[in-house]
């Protein structure tokens, strides 16, 4: 019986030194088009927002941070923002990004989903049904819309000097 609680310490004592125990993820969004993006909705499936995502994130090269804490099963959320590409399209678009960043990413990987579409697209999409994308997902999303001229490109790796998962998402326009 104490062997096996001993192996369990060394394992876990191994996943931290490796960098493989994550505390929560840490987010960098940045703007790169003409319009500031607009915060719809956040969802949390495990852990916690803090600080909560902000509500705008300008143009011309803004950028958001926020974090979200593990819970227990995890860090694994989402965000959609409104974002506006080529002026001459009419309808707004929006975009998702969800993650999942388990607590121990040596066991299961983490998880990126990302979508660009029409706002009314997106508005229909149920956080149930994005996180049976995002449980398919791989760790990194790259989108590029010719008819909004948008572009999204992001990441989800470990970071072990921090414990932290980090998700970078760059918004930029296609010229």
């Amino acid at each position: 019986m104490a062997s096996k609680q001993m192996q369990k310490v060394a394992t876990e004592v191994q996943t931290v030194l490796t960098g493989q125990l994550q505390i929560g993820t840490s987010a960098t969004l940045n703007n790169h088009t003409v319009t500031n993006m607009q915060l719809m909705k956040s969802h949390s499936w495990s852990g916690i927002f803090f600080p909560p995502p902000p509500q705008t994130i300008t143009s011309h090269g803004g950028v958001a941070r926020f974090i979200h804490l593990l819970g227990n099963k995890g860090s694994k959320a989402g965000v959609m923002y409104t974002i506006t590409g080529a002026v001459t399209v009419e309808a707004p678009y929006a975009v998702v990004l969800a993650w999942d960043a388990p607590s121990n990413s040596r066991l299961s990987p983490n998880r990126l989903y990302g979508v660009l579409a029409p706002k009314s697209v997106i508005d229909k999409l149920t956080w149930e049904t994005i996180e049976k994308e995002l449980d398919k997902a791989g760790a990194s999303v790259e989108i590029n819309d010719k008819v909004a001229k948008i572009s999204v490109h992001a990441n989800l790796a470990n970071n072990p000097k921090t414990e932290m998962a980090g998700l970078w998402a760059n918004f930029q326009l296609i010229p």
